[in-house]
């Protein structure tokens, strides 16, 4: 149903919080854990890597679709995350082929690397480690 569409396409908000939903309450039901919400994502994008975006928790926090650290993602957030993500790919159109082929990822995944080095990554902290003087 979703495998080959694109998120730059329609977002079908009903069937995505549906589907969302009733993953996510399979997790629940088997024990995973208690970040079922994030593992819902990660395996949405699985299935259909050019629709459904990637996203954690300190994504979710830095982009404000989470109040708070201690709520979980929704259907709804993952939802709006999916339509901030369509708005902003969109201005991009004419570049993002270009890098999905260069880099042989999908552009979703692409961003979510870029998101999770700016959002979790102490790159301040790696540089010391490696010996490297920071100003």
């Amino acid at each position: 149903m979703f495998k080959q569409k694109r998120l730059v396409e329609k977002i079908e908000a009903n069937n995505v919080k549906r589907i969302f939903e009733e993953i996510n309450s399979k997790l629940k039901e088997l024990g995973v854990g208690t970040n079922e919400p994030i593992g819902v994502a990660k395996l949405l994008h699985l299935f259909a890597p050019g629709y459904f975006p990637l996203i954690d928790n300190k994504i979710a926090n830095a982009t404000g679709l989470l109040p708070s650290k201690w709520e979980s993602l929704t259907s709804n957030s993952y939802v709006d995350w999916m339509n901030m993500l369509r708005g902003w790919l969109q201005n991009y159109s004419e570049v993002v082929e270009e890098l999905q082929n260069k880099f042989d990822s999908s552009i979703l995944k692409l961003v979510d690397e870029g998101l999770y080095v700016m959002s979790t990554v102490k790159l301040r902290s790696r540089v010391r480690a490696l010996g490297l003087k920071v100003g």
